[in-house]
């Protein structure tokens, strides 16, 4: 197998290393118009060129409406197209003249720029083609990046999506599960290679691995993990080996470690474009490619599927809210903690007026509008397995498929009744089961016990946030107190998360988690700008 996971252009070269986890990544550097294109990843990767364009798709395809990069070198430039959704995101810095797709990379100086801090922090990533770092930018959903001897000219290019989602038109739903199980069939056919799926037991990793020819199964390993403290009572756990039973296929479950001993590695990768988030997929990912060292697989991943099928509703009534659509689970910075007198009041979380486009035309453009938003975050879910060297692809970042089941009727979609009916008629309808299992999602906060954490510098980051509550932050994960391990451990008890939830208190330990993980990565530049 052959993909290219990753590449930097800049006009020297550069002794690279980016096989983070030691997989044995080939690389290979291309001289082109003074540009040196170095390019890593899995296998040949000098076989990943069609129609004349290095690309970083898989099965290999010149598409961009499907997962893709492609990476034209014509004779007075190089011309660089993503997908319709953004989904392999890629950094650059206009004034340095550097491209890649880890955003450290691209960076010369870190300066900050004081206002996508501010976005950083409301949101948790990086939003509308800017990061925190004043002179890095990403590029956004279906763009055109051209690069000639001395500059960097960004273009969008026409939008299908956009245009045929706005159509007063609607799909069967048979259609939608038909163009999924071709997808997936057609692709697993082309290799003989071992399939993995990590295996939630929700509805999108459910409906995949239904979709998969009984003949195919036997090449399937799923694997899970638990969400709770009691992991094998965890609702994922509980699911996802009730499924695997009853189709006959491989299951096993993986057991967390420290999984904040990977903040290193998930920085490495994904830099200052989001706040610490993945750690538990990197844990979970290095223990599933260890157990079978000679493994050549394939990963099918489930990501956003669940946001095709309707599991969140924008009503038409509903006003614009970015931070409702980017849909991020309030996993932003406390704004107490911003030092108010260094901030003027109109500067906070500005989004300008023409962000949005004609993406609030209606709901099924909502939806698209947060997907392509959230992006940059969210593609860690395929860009993590391939740089433990083994390829991803996923049937709902395909054009046809995200379009066939957001254009199922609105009724059918509410809640996801269609693909409630859907299981039902294949006995995998578990959510009226007797099983007996845990929903409460309590992994990330239950894991803090025992790890140390790098304390956050209160000096550095006092510049910006008060000190005081940044040393509260390093308290409460470091050395908590009898009361916060008291509010900590009543998050679990339904009666009294209920009344903590009607006055007004939360979990100081979560909290406390969710600041660190972003105000971390601004740390880390701060330190580099000192």
């Amino acid at each position: 197998m052959n993909k290219i996971v990753g590449f930097l252009i800049s006009k020297e070269k550069r002794n690279l290393d980016v096989d983070f986890f030691e997989v044995g990544f080939t690389y290979e550097v291309i001289c082109h118009l003074d540009f040196y294109i170095h390019l890593w990843g899995i296998g040949d990767l000098k076989k990943c060129n069609i129609s004349n364009a290095f690309s970083l798709s898989f099965p290999l395809t010149d598409s961009l409406m499907d997962r893709n990069l492609l990476i034209e070198l014509r004779d007075e430039s190089i011309v660089i197209n993503n997908d319709w959704l953004g989904s392999i995101p890629l950094f650059y810095n206009c004034e340095e003249i550097v491209i890649s797709t880890i955003p450290q990379l691209c960076k010369t100086n870190s300066k900050l720029n004081f206002k996508e801090v501010i976005n950083f922090c409301e949101i948790g990533f990086s939003i509308l083609g800017n990061t925190i770092i004043e002179n890095v930018k990403f590029l956004q959903f279906n763009s055109c990046l051209r690069l000639s001897k001395s500059t960097i000219d960004v273009s969008r290019n026409y939008d299908l999506a956009l245009n045929e989602l706005a159509k007063d038109e609607f799909e069967d739903e048979e259609k939608a599960i038909e163009l999924i199980e071709n997808y997936l069939n057609s692709g697993i056919s082309k290799f003989e290679s071992e399939l993995i799926i990590p295996l939630s037991g929700g509805f999108d990793s459910r409906l995949i691995l239904s979709s998969i020819e009984k003949s195919k199964r036997s090449q399937i390993s799923c694997f899970t993990y638990g969400v709770n403290k009691d992991q094998n009572n965890s609702f994922e756990v509980v699911f996802a080996s009730e499924i695997c039973r009853k189709l006959g296929i491989k299951w096993s479950q993986i057991q967390f470690g420290d999984i904040y001993n990977w903040i290193q590695k998930w920085y490495n990768i994904f830099g200052f474009s989001t706040h610490l988030h993945g750690m538990y997929q990197i844990d979970f990912y290095h223990k599933i490619f260890n157990t079978k060292p000679e493994w050549n697989p394939i990963l099918i991943s489930g990501i956003v599927g669940d946001l095709w099928a309707g599991s969140i509703d924008y009503s038409e009534s509903i006003n614009v809210d970015f931070k409702k659509l980017t849909y991020s689970h309030n996993l932003c910075l406390d704004s107490k903690i911003f030092h108010k007198n260094k901030f003027k009041d109109d500067v906070f979380f500005e989004i300008p007026e023409n962000a949005y486009g004609d993406h609030m035309l209606n709901d099924r453009l909502k939806v698209l509008y947060t997907v392509r938003t959230k992006m940059i975050l969210l593609s860690y879910l395929t860009t993590l397995p391939e740089y433990f060297g083994v390829p991803a692809i996923s049937p709902f970042l395909n054009y046809k498929i995200a379009k066939s089941m957001l254009m199922i009727k609105p009724e059918r979609r509410r809640n996801r009744q269609w693909q409630r009916d859907y299981f039902q008629t294949k006995d995998l309808y578990l959510e009226n089961s007797n099983l007996s299992f845990s929903r409460i999602n309590t992994i990330g906060v239950d894991l803090v016990k025992g790890h140390s954490f790098v304390e956050l510098n209160s000096n550095l980051l006092g510049i910006y946030f008060k000190h005081r509550m940044v040393e509260n932050i390093n308290q409460k994960l470091l050395n908590p107190s009898f009361f916060d391990i008291f509010l900590a451990k009543s998050e679990k008890i339904p009666i009294w998360r209920r009344i903590l939830k009607i006055i007004g208190v939360g979990n100081p330990i979560k909290k406390a988690l969710i600041n660190y993980t972003i105000l971390k990565p601004i740390e880390i530049q701060l330190n580099a700008e000192s």
